[in-house]
């Protein structure tokens, strides 16, 4: 008989994620490999020592993006009620982890800054505007390259919206640790400022707060490649 938990802990290390079970006598843990994928039953001693650890509510799923696969978990939840002497309960709150443990690297992309708005105005189901990257001599923005092929090239400009005339290709230098580099991002086409949705704050406010993560997943301004994976 399956055994239902109510709270849980990610270990996360380069390698491998594990779900840890908690609750009395629970001593399941669900590995995965950040490489293989694989996903394995394991127990709580296998979960290395070195591992980074938060709480979380439960797991969502993964799902592949451009840049690869991603774990989606849930962060928070309420009660909503009770089902034959068992709490319901809603998520409320998500994250997802990229698998690839080298896809971030934060860079500073100058004389640009960052704009909120909608493409001639229309409202998008952020409900509030959007991040978009615009020109702005003496400004700066700090952001993430990701590292991909050529060949999601078509995909990610439609996932932008080019073809609509939403947002247009950028080519910009960003500086480095490791140096400059020529890459690729998204500006939107006759953007109207306007507020951004308490959402959408909520969540650039998260990723800032947690900057080892920022921009975890694929965003307008964050989507770029490295110029010798374009060539």
């Amino acid at each position: 008989m399956a055994i239902a938990y109510e709270s849980f802990k990610l270990h996360t290390t380069p390698e491998k994620f594990y779900i840890e079970a908690c609750g009395d006598g629970a001593n399941d843990v669900l590995a995965i490999d950040r490489v293989s994928t694989e996903i394995i039953l394991t127990v709580k001693k296998d979960i290395p020592p070195s591992a980074v650890t938060r709480p979380i509510c439960g797991i969502m799923g993964t799902i592949r993006l451009v840049a690869g696969m991603y774990l989606i978990i849930i962060t928070k939840k309420k009660k909503v009620g009770d089902l034959f002497g068992h709490t319901i309960w809603k998520a409320t709150e998500f994250d997802i982890i990229s698998y690839k443990k080298t896809v971030l690297h934060l860079t500073d992309n100058q004389d640009y800054t960052l704009k909120f708005g909608n493409w001639k105005g229309i409202e998008n189901y952020w409900h509030g505007g959007a991040a978009t990257i615009t020109e702005s001599l003496g400004d700066e923005v700090w952001g993430v390259v990701w590292k991909m092929n050529i060949s999601d090239l078509q995909s990610l400009d439609k996932q932008e919206s080019v073809e609509m005339g939403m947002y247009s290709p950028l080519e910009v230098t960003v500086e480095t640790e490791e140096g400059e580099l020529s890459c690729r991002t998204y500006k939107m086409n006759e953007c109207v400022v306007t507020a951004t949705s308490p959402q959408y704050k909520q969540r650039l406010v998260q990723r800032y707060r947690r900057p080892v993560r920022l921009f975890s997943s694929p965003c307008r301004t964050g989507a770029s490649w490295e110029s010798k994976e374009i060539r």
